[in-house]
């Protein structure tokens, strides 16, 4: 589930119906956390880090410190991406440079590391 505006996702647990009202039970979920390794000079808040399966698409900022936290996810494996926040538009839709991918991580991983790539010195990230 996912509340209005609140980018978190909660695990439902437990359902109870009511009069005209639906009780839901949440339980917060898991996390996915790491570090960045960010080039002097680079702001780090122009970048996001994702959480991709499927139609699920969770994001966190990366701190002033280089390390994120993506919260609230359910169980399984995600791909986990790196990207710069609203880097270009064509055609009025937003472009979003990918830095770097790791595929495979399960959530309540602690310790992903990603790296920044600017786009004319470094090749494309390896898929997976």
């Amino acid at each position: 589930m996912r509340r209005e505006g609140d980018p978190r996702y909660a695990l439902v647990s437990g359902c109870r119906p009511g009069r005209g009202v639906l009780r839901v039970t949440l339980s917060e979920g898991s996390a996915i956390g790491g570090r960045v390794a960010v080039p002097e000079g680079l702001d780090p808040s122009a970048l996001d880090v994702r959480a991709v399966r499927g139609r699920l698409d969770q994001h966190a900022k990366v701190r002033k410190d280089g390390t994120f936290a993506i919260p609230g996810l359910p169980p399984g494996a995600f791909r986990v991406e790196l990207v710069t926040r609203e880097w270009s538009l064509r055609r009025g839709r937003v472009v979003r440079w990918l830095h770097d991918a790791r595929d495979d991580v399960p959530a309540g991983a602690v310790d992903v590391r990603l790296r920044v790539r600017l786009p004319a010195t470094d090749p494309a990230p390896a898929p997976g």
